[in-house]
């Protein structure tokens, strides 16, 4: 979360713009300070903690704007030509204006090397299967907004090679993203944490954070092991999430495998079938060889039966943590979100959480 401090004289503004940073979009990203005269100012600098100080004119001659690292100028027509620091227009719609100050606020950290010295709390969360149809995505984005609803910080990124993130989430306040996000990563640019800033959306109705694709399969398939750990370890030590939700496809690609090496926890779905038991068996038994991970005795994944009718499911030699319930009104969907809406497979995924991140989580610290 990036800590403003807004000085600002005219109170009409600070209000609107105090009240969007407390909304429902933005809550998660930024919590705000103001400040209104120059003495409250200095006095707020030397109280209070805080990331960047965003400021009008009138305000520029105070000397702590020197001392900062991170000054962005509040460009309100009477005052051009700073070259101190970088100046955005004041009267512009909220969105685009806070959307500027999150991509030079990254910048600047970018060029410090902060984000590659931090080593982060934010836990990478990856759902897997062996085989396709388990409910991976209906999982994924259900354990997302529960988690959120827990008041924790939530990013989904779904990292499969066709995607289906525009069915369930939208944000009408940014337009679909190409894949320069992957150039960047590819490329281990110092711009990559910028330029998530500028492509993450917030849904509307369920407030994640996540990325949204346009669909370029070659450009997913092209991604090394070297590419995803850049992407992965510059989303994780931006401290700007406590989970990231990682929706990965049934492949055995090295974009998942270095995921899944790389997170601190794996629920792999099994449907309730005898030959998705079967394969995911095999799979298991042959995890060194297939995933480079001890599958059977790995303490970090758990296994989830989807699918299930009154908790029976088909007998395996894999250890089920918990079981995930058959929803027959999903087989004829008049809407994307009624995933999102059935009581008993959210109650279900938030005994998971309780038993399967937050306990592990009191354990580790402990």
């Amino acid at each position: 979360m990036i800590k403003i401090l807004l000085a600002d004289q005219e109170e009409e503004y600070i209000l609107r713009f105090k009240n969007y940073i407390e909304s429902q979009r933005e809550k998660n990203r930024f919590e705000l300070i103001v400040a209104t005269t120059k003495e409250s100012l200095t006095q707020l600098a030397e109280t209070e903690n805080f990331d960047l100080v965003l400021a009008t004119p009138v305000f520029f001659d105070v000397p702590l704007l020197v001392e900062e690292p991170i000054v962005i100028g509040l460009d309100d027509e009477t005052q051009k030509n700073e070259e101190r620091f970088p100046l955005v227009c004041k009267y512009q719609s909220l969105s685009n204006l806070v959307n500027e100050i999150a991509a030079i606020y990254f910048e600047k950290i970018e060029k410090t090397g902060y984000y590659l010295a931090n080593s982060g709390d934010t836990k990478l969360i990856s759902v897997f299967s062996s085989v396709g149809s388990t409910g991976k995505t209906t999982f994924a984005l259900n354990l997302a907004k529960e988690l959120i609803k827990m008041k924790s910080k939530v990013l989904y990124l779904n990292m499969e090679t066709i995607h289906s993130t525009e069915l369930y989430l939208k944000d009408d306040n940014k337009p679909r993203q190409s894949s320069e996000l992957f150039y960047f990563a590819q490329k281990q640019s110092d711009k990559l944490l910028s330029k998530m800033a500028e492509f993450i959306k917030t849904d509307s109705y369920l407030g994640i954070d996540y990325f949204d694709f346009i669909h370029n399969p070659e450009g997913m398939v092209e991604l090394s092991a070297t590419d995803i750990h850049y992407l992965i370890a510059v989303l994780k030590n931006s401290e700007n999430y406590d989970f990231i939700v990682v929706d990965l496809d049934s492949q055995l690609h090295e974009r998942n495998l270095e995921i899944l090496k790389n997170s601190q926890k794996i629920f792999w779905l099994i449907k309730n079938e005898a030959t998705q038991i079967f394969k995911t068996e095999i799979m298991a038994t042959n995890g060194r060889e297939l995933l480079d991970l001890e599958v059977e005795t790995n303490t970090a994944i758990s296994f989830l039966m989807s699918h299930c009718r009154h908790e029976n499911h088909y007998e395996t030699n894999l250890l089920i943590r918990n079981t995930l319930p058959y929803v027959s009104s999903w087989q004829s969907l008049k809407n994307p979100v009624e995933i999102f809406e059935n009581q008993e497979y959210s109650q279900e995924i938030a005994n998971i959480i309780v038993t399967d991140l937050l306990s592990e989580e009191v354990e580790t610290d402990g």
